[in-house]
């Protein structure tokens, strides 16, 4: 299907060249409106919990199975992309991480500071440096990502001149790496996100 067509280009990248690391960023659309990917009737509408934020109405009832298919759906994209990974017989050398954007178009998600506004997805799959399972409480933004692969590759983060001086004229990443919350060493990185 369509989903398959377009893994064709991700499995092509990752088993190029096996001798050399490889950098991929798989972005989706979902789940997002309008929600039309997967199965809705996989939901009944008159069977789902509705979240205590929410109101319990037949209009939250006719969205919800939607979005839920459409969070499905973004699972089993990224499923597809787990079993590129571990066919490629690198899953233990490979790092994989997810994230989401904002939450839900709901109310009092997306487009506000409550929790289901602010809280993003974050799940990182790294054999033999984070423990599957694991969970941690530290506080990280996505300008904190690529500081973290580079140090993940060998790199120093703190080393690299970006160009675009801060307040103080550094010239580094706004973020820090957050590998040794990821290693297990520590559960905290900052006091504030924004």
């Amino acid at each position: 299907g369509d989903v398959g067509r377009q893994t064709v280009p991700i499995l092509e990248f990752v088993n190029r060249d096996r001798t050399q690391p490889y950098c991929l960023i798989v972005c989706s659309h979902q789940p997002h409106g309008p929600w039309n990917k997967g199965d809705a009737a996989a939901y009944p509408s008159d069977r789902i919990p509705v979240p205590p934020y929410l109101v319990d109405c037949e209009k939250t009832r006719a969205e919800l199975p939607k979005y839920y298919a459409e969070i499905t759906y973004l699972d089993w994209q990224l499923g597809q992309c787990l079993e590129i990974v571990d066919a490629s017989r690198r899953a233990d050398n490979t790092m994989v991480l997810f994230t989401s954007e904002q939450g839900s178009s709901f109310p009092f998600a997306k487009w506000t500071c409550y929790e289901n506004g602010l809280h993003t997805a974050f799940i990182v799959r790294w054999p033999g440096v984070v423990e599957p399972g694991s969970r941690k409480n530290a506080m990280v933004q996505y300008v904190d990502v690529l500081p973290t692969l580079i140090e993940a590759a060998g790199g120093d983060p703190d080393s690299i001149d970006t160009g675009c001086p801060d307040a103080k004229g550094r010239k580094g990443f706004d973020g820090r790496s957050f590998l040794d919350v990821l290693k297990g060493d520590s559960d905290r990185l900052r006091d504030h996100v924004f």
